[in-house]
């Protein structure tokens, strides 16, 4: 008798993933069967190389570091660090799922690391005098190199006579041999791991007897003359053997983009364009790189404002730009630094901008052609009985600080005098101000007391004197 069941067994699916050291991936853990209510995924067992975390809206969540521990994501993700050793299995950890009918039998997800920069072999391709093998890095240059090759003509081994890197694709090693190859026949490649390299340090592992099953193709595309910022648009042209049609791409669309054959340039910087053959059932596809540069534009700097009066605080020029508002950076005697002291500075202006380019110079002076200050807007007028003597004023000069007056008139005066003070700095800068004296003598003599005289006829009286 056969019986159906609404819950098929709760089956924990088993899962691989490959990644280099260094890298981080996720991954979903899977299960079938199972009634239709909610599931609980649970680690079972520990990776024993590298780390597994909780997934927390893609970013690392809490690490999980015992078991079994129960996976708090709603889609049953996790993230596995390659920040251990490398090997097949090094990163696998076991797994399972629980809902009400029960929970299932543990899982391995398996997960193989490999060291950083390991090429990979991805086609090979022939020609009569040759076999092209592609990878899926660049790869560095491989001359000398050739005998590390083994390549077969219907089972029979050719000579490898040398190898290097194909044109234009740095992912690619073309392999030449004698004799020349029948491409009818069935051709074929093989590598014993020696010395060859990908540009990431990954050494090539050794691998069988790979098809070359297409025929190789070239892509003819001349090296591209350099652009400069605002420059108008400018047409790409390539060609391939086989006579198949070329698309483009760039490789920094933030420099330049690509619209079918036609290139613009967006900013300055560097890319590489692309020239791409799809291949079909007879050519492998190909691809031929092309470094693009767009130059800075040259922008003019002008510089203003370069005679200043001292201040006691940092002086700048004044600086504008053809075309305008591009940030300028301005150096005095080689530093950023304000001046602040009288004298004379080189003044060094450079644009600081993605896409233009342009310099200037220039000498800034700071000096002082300010007089001083008088401290009293208005001296005293000094008046005096006989004679007065005058202090001398002071001034502040904004470079010297006080400055004390001087003269030609010399004291004491005794008679009304207007004295002119002069205020000069250092720089030579002065001015003058002047101080009324008034000599008024508004005081009687002392009234002396005299004695009286007594004569029998006549007297003569000697004149007294007094004080004033």
């Amino acid at each position: 008798m056969f019986h159906t069941s609404s819950a098929p067994p709760l089956v924990a699916v088993p899962q691989t993933m490959y990644l280099e050291q260094g890298e981080q991936r996720t991954a979903t853990l899977m299960f079938t069967g199972g009634d239709a209510g909610s599931k609980t995924a649970t680690v079972t067992s520990l990776p024993s190389e590298g780390s597994l975390y909780q997934y927390d809206g893609g970013a690392l969540g809490t690490q999980i570091t015992t078991i079994p521990t129960a996976i708090t994501d709603a889609s049953f993700k996790v993230i596995y660090v390659a920040d251990g050793n490398f090997g097949n299995g090094a990163g696998n950890f076991d797994f399972n799922f629980s809902d009400a009918t029960g929970t299932s039998a543990d899982a391995t997800y398996s997960i193989n690391v490999s060291p950083p920069g390991i090429p990979n072999f991805m086609f090979a391709a022939k020609e009569s005098d040759r076999v092209e093998i592609t990878f899926d890095r660049n790869m560095t240059d491989p001359t000398g190199k050739h005998l590390e090759f083994a390549v077969q003509d219907n089972g029979i081994g050719v000579t490898s006579t040398s190898c290097n890197l194909k044109a234009g694709d740095p992912t690619t090693i073309v392999v030449y041999t004698s004799p020349g190859l029948n491409t009818d026949n069935t051709i074929t490649v093989a590598y014993t791991k020696g010395t060859v390299t990908a540009q990431s340090g990954g050494e090539l592992e050794s691998f069988d007897f790979q098809l070359a099953g297409k025929m190789a193709q070239v892509i003819n595309f001349d090296a591209l003359t350099d652009k400069t910022y605002g420059d108008p648009n400018f047409s790409l042209s390539a060609s391939a053997s086989s006579g198949l049609s070329v698309v483009y791409s760039s490789s920094n669309s933030t420099v330049i983009s690509v619209s079918g054959s036609t290139a613009s340039v967006i900013n300055a910087g560097a890319t590489l364009i692309n020239a791409f053959q799809a291949g079909d059932a007879t050519y492998a596809e190909v691809n031929y790189q092309r470094t693009q540069t767009v130059n800075k534009a040259t922008a003019a700097i002008s510089i203003t404002n370069t005679e200043q009066e001292y201040t006691g605080s940092g002086i700048a020029v004044t600086t504008s730009t053809t075309p305008g508002s591009l940030t300028t950076k301005v150096e005095y005697n080689g530093a950023l630094a304000l001046p602040i002291n009288l004298g004379s500075y080189s003044v060094d202006a450079e644009i600081e901008d993605n896409n233009y380019q342009g310099s200037a110079s220039a000498t800034l002076t700071i000096s002082d052609h300010t007089a001083p200050a008088p401290d009293i807007s208005s001296l005293p007028t000094i008046t005096e009985e006989c004679s007065a003597t005058a202090t001398a004023p002071t001034a502040t000069d904004i470079h010297d600080g006080t400055v004390t007056a001087t003269t030609s008139t010399s004291f004491p005066v005794s008679e009304s005098t207007t004295v002119t003070w002069t205020y000069t700095d250092a720089s030579g800068n002065s001015v003058n101000q002047t101080q009324e004296i008034i000599i008024d003598d508004a005081t009687a003599p002392v009234t002396p007391t005299l004695a009286d005289i007594n004569g029998e006829c006549s007297v003569t009286a000697v004149a007294p004197t007094t004080t004033d």
